[in-house]
């Protein structure tokens, strides 16, 4: 859809649209990707704007009732100290599954589309998303409102059967083993 939520989202299609035109006047290849909501170690946005299962995941591993600040998921916005939905989702990417989908995009000698979408491909609950902090550290403290938020979407998720059929991606890392692995990684690396 044309109608963006954030500035963010505007400047990712705005992006999309000049690098292909751009490319097809300067008759050289481009091709762009679509990335979901990331999470794990080292990505970029911890430091920013961290994504919500990067917050509840450092919480967990700190001791600490998850800190939900004033932009927990990228696009939605749920303001200062207020307490995150069960049933809103998002498509979450382990930044391991997702470097290794960039990769496969950059290293491709052909492509057979200009737009690859990279992520979970699938909606994941805030729910589902505190069960796997709780699987690997049960006294995580991590509240979480019941129901749906204000700004609550029906399936949530990319499809990302382009680079699945295209370049042979699949996942590596369900939401409960990119969780572990991260909570792993905190422990042995303290922020």
């Amino acid at each position: 859809p044309v109608h963006s939520g954030s500035a963010t989202e505007a400047f990712k299609k705005t992006n999309e649209i000049l690098s292909l035109h751009y490319a097809e006047r300067a008759g050289i290849e481009v091709a762009c990707v679509r990335i979901s909501g990331f999470y794990g170690p080292l990505y970029h946005a911890t430091a920013i704007t961290p994504s919500l299962a990067n917050r509840m995941c450092q919480s967990a591993v700190r001791g600490t009732t998850a800190d939900y600040g004033s932009n927990t998921s990228g696009f939605r916005e749920y303001g200062t100290g207020t307490i995150p939905y069960e049933d809103d989702g998002i498509d979450l990417c382990y930044v391991k599954d997702g470097a290794r989908a960039i990769q496969l995009v950059q290293m491709a000698n052909t492509l057979q589309h200009q737009i690859y979408n990279i992520g979970g491909g699938k909606n994941t609950t805030n729910a589902e998303l505190a069960q796997a902090v709780l699987k690997k550290i049960p006294s995580a403290n991590i509240p979480l409102q019941p129901g749906k938020g204000p700004r609550w979407k029906q399936d949530a998720y990319m499809d990302i059967s382009r680079i699945e059929d295209d370049l042979g991606f699949s996942r590596e890392y369900s939401i409960e083993d990119g969780v572990a692995d991260y909570i792993d990684w905190l422990q042995n690396n303290p922020q």
